[in-house]
């Protein structure tokens, strides 16, 4: 009786606290920069967003990757909300490719053929570019999320040394 009291309740104020996107959702990519506190990182990116037109962002990439991205890198990202200052979710593991391959699915898939890196683990080392990248959050493998205004950073690292950090403030909402 009381967990169906509480679970009431709950749902009366949870719209109140965070509002979530269900259905098609649009992601305005507003910073991607190596982290302003991390040096003697390995890995070399740009990344550069425009408007490709009134209501599609894209973004252009380049990365050179080192070494192989293999069962032997450690993944990190976390994520919070920019608006409600408060942790949304963390997504880590020992295994960074295919971390990336089980939480972001069909998404990763997309920016590895786009950044025309074959689809399978591990990510070979190289240099890898793309333009004009449009960022399908249909092809998340999570079907709701958070709306609003969120910080991330990224991480990865080798044998406890870190060698890729950056830091992405995204709008997500609702696509119309």
């Amino acid at each position: 009786m009381v967990t169906a009291k509480i679970s009431v309740l709950l749902a009366l104020v949870a719209p109140y606290l965070c509002t979530f996107i269900h259905g098609p959702a649009k992601m305005i990519l507003l910073k991607a920069e190596d982290c302003q506190d991390v040096h003697n990182l390995t890995v070399k990116s740009s990344v550069r967003m425009h408007m490709y037109n009134r209501t599609t962002q894209v973004v252009d990439a380049n990365f050179s990757i080192p070494f192989d991205i293999d069962h032997t890198i450690v993944f990190n990202m976390k994520c919070s909300r920019l608006d409600k200052k408060q942790n949304s979710f963390t997504i880590s593991g020992r295994d960074a490719c295919h971390v990336l391959t089980n939480f972001v699915g069909d998404l990763w898939l997309n920016w590895e053929e786009h950044l025309g890196i074959p689809p399978f683990c591990p990510i070979k080392k190289g240099s890898y570019s793309v333009k004009n990248f449009y960022l399908d959050l249909s092809l998340l493998k999570i079907k709701t999320i958070f709306e609003g205004f969120f910080y991330s950073r990224v991480i990865m690292k080798k044998d406890e040394v870190m060698f890729f950090c950056m830091d992405f403030e995204v709008k997500l909402e609702q696509k119309i």
